[in-house]
């Protein structure tokens, strides 16, 4: 799978003074803003958030969600023939 590698990041104090110039630089590029050296959220361009919600089933964002939620790691499966999106038979997409 293709990672999506933010170049810009930023301190969240530094998000908070302007936001406006986190919001124009990630239409470009994602920007990831940190808090006490975590990663507190990503800053995408609308439509790469269509982009990458698009890749996932519609029946598998509700479960999705749950198990980020949760705190579980996860990864997409994706068949070895390309096609965006397309989960194994019988599997629900999303492994641990």
């Amino acid at each position: 799978m293709n990672a999506v590698l933010p170049r810009r990041v930023i301190h969240m104090t530094d998000f908070k003074k302007n936001p406006a110039r986190a919001v124009r630089d990630a239409q470009l590029q994602p920007v990831v803003v940190l808090a006490h050296k975590r990663v507190e959220m990503f800053v995408l361009a609308p439509a790469l958030y269509e982009a990458l919600v698009e890749r996932v089933p519609s029946d598998q964002i509700e479960e999705l969600a749950r198990r980020v939620n949760a705190g579980e790691a996860l990864a997409l499966c994706h068949e070895s023939n390309g096609a965006a999106g397309a989960m194994p038979e019988g599997g629900s997409g999303l492994t641990p």
